[in-house]
């Protein structure tokens, strides 16, 4: 393939300006004029520009959109997982497939710290203060935490477990990964004091006063917290999940945190997003929720478009690419 004729199809935008600045992006890094660049405003246009295209950009995909392509040899999905667009169409095809990488690790593992701060300084309980004027200063501090000395169990040790074990290492905290195998080569993991291998998953529970979720969904891990595993960790612990909804049995929560089987819980994700308004998530006192922001930041699409031309670079040259996606895995 020569660079003189590679088309690409970019379908993250509606906006036409904001693809021109996306494309002048791009061109920072990639200074070809003869590389064309097609903004696709919405899936149907995709559907029709991506026929003929080399490459194609986009946050999802359809499989009839993708069964469009004749031609394709690399899709770039920009965004860190890829869960809600995986289908089989993609995973017995001969395209390329790679993924944003690293433009999220940073905010969600400062979204973890929110979350965990928000928990265990119990500012559930400060928010009542202000809201009743009541002064209640020794009953919040009588179940204040102080998170040095605690241990942090982080399930998933990839670029998001990683960060939030380096911060909670700065915070003096215990940090303990679950990861799907561990043998000699990868059983020392930077920030990680101890690193568990999937069939150890309850004893990272039951030793944890915080449990994180930083997996992505897979077969392998689609409901992998449910009532055994609320049971398996600590009546004082606390839940974060910023991964996917799939990850938890949301009825198995509810329940645990009703009957106080733990303290109580974070969620950015849900298993049905946007969470209905009559949820009964939302009737739980000691649940934090956000609707899925952990990873938002005004400089996303910027950072996504940086990471997709630092690629394209690399594809160009015939360099090995990075956040390829692993189609036995699904990530």
């Amino acid at each position: 393939m020569t660079q003189s004729k590679i088309k690409v199809a970019i379908q993250a935008t509606s906006r036409r300006e904001r693809f021109d600045q996306m494309v002048r992006t791009i061109r920072t890094v990639v200074p070809d004029d003869q590389i064309t660049y097609t903004f696709c405003p919405n899936q149907k246009i995709l559907a029709a520009e991506i026929v003929d295209a080399d490459i194609a950009v986009c946050f999802s995909i359809s499989p009839e959109v993708f069964s469009k392509a004749q031609k394709l040899a690399w899709l770039h999905i920009g965004s860190d997982g890829i869960d809600h667009t995986w289908f089989y169409g993609l995973q017995v095809s001969d395209v390329l497939i790679t993924h944003a990488e690293s433009i999220t690790t940073i905010p969600v593992a400062e979204s973890v710290f929110a979350h965990l701060l928000y928990l265990n300084k119990q500012f559930n309980a400060v928010q009542h203060f202000r809201q009743s004027r009541e002064w209640m200063q020794w009953q919040i501090a009588a179940n204040i935490r102080i998170l040095n000395g605690q241990t942090l169990g982080i399930i998933g040790t990839g670029q998001i477990g990683g960060q939030v074990a380096r911060l909670a290492q700065a915070f003096g905290m215990r940090t303990i990964g679950l990861r799907r195998q561990v043998s000699g080569k990868n059983a020392a993991v930077p920030h990680f004091d101890q690193v568990f291998p999937r069939s150890r998953l309850h004893q990272l529970l039951g030793e944890s006063d915080n449990v994180v979720i930083a997996v992505p969904t897979t077969d392998e891990t689609r409901g992998m917290i449910g009532k055994r595993e609320f049971r398996a960790m600590k009546s004082s612990a606390y839940l974060i999940n910023v991964a996917r909804g799939s990850i938890v049995d949301e009825a198995a929560l509810i329940q645990a945190l009703e009957k106080k089987v733990i303290a109580g819980a974070a969620l950015d994700v849900y298993a049905t997003e946007p969470l209905p308004p009559s949820s009964p998530l939302f009737n739980l006192p000691n649940l934090f929720m956000t609707p899925h922001t952990a990873g938002n930041y005004p400089g996303y699409v910027d950072a996504a478009t940086l990471d997709f031309a630092e690629k394209l670079k690399g594809f160009l040259l015939g360099h090995p690419l990075t956040g390829i996606v692993d189609k036995s895995r699904g990530y």
